[in-house]
């Protein structure tokens, strides 16, 4: 009954020390899961917040500036409406001209951004194929 005890405490072990080394690689493997969408997502917020911010503000500099004025007439009681258009300032044509710029080169660096992220994304798996 000696050797069989031995035995069985023996087999325990491995089983303990195989649990342990699954733990661990699965650790690592959520470790590294996290980490990636970690990055993902802070790319995301980059990327998305440039197109955000671009057209923001090409929307903001961009847009025509109209004011209304309503007319009632009293003799026949209807409403005269008038629409006078506003003509930019020197000032806000070079804003817009900067803003532009400002966007293009945030569309730039957001082009940039995607591009980095799926040449990434097809190299990681071009290595899970090969892996495979």
């Amino acid at each position: 009954m000696i050797p069989e005890a031995a035995s069985n405490k023996r087999k325990k072990e491995d089983l303990e020390h195989d649990s342990q080394k699954h733990r661990e690689a699965f650790e690592h493997e959520l470790s590294e899961v996290v980490d990636k969408t970690k990055r993902i997502a802070t790319s995301v917020l980059v990327i998305g917040g440039s197109f955000a911010l671009s057209y923001y503000l090409i929307k903001k500099l961009t847009g025509k500036k109209t004011v209304k004025k309503i007319k009632m007439q009293k003799d026949t009681g209807g409403v005269n409406e008038m629409v006078i258009q506003k003509h930019p300032s020197v000032f806000s044509t070079v804003g817009n001209v900067i803003l532009t710029e400002m966007a293009v080169f945030l569309l730039g660096i957001a082009k940039e951004r995607l591009i980095n992220y799926i040449q990434n994304l097809n190299s990681r798996e071009d290595e899970d194929s090969k892996d495979a």
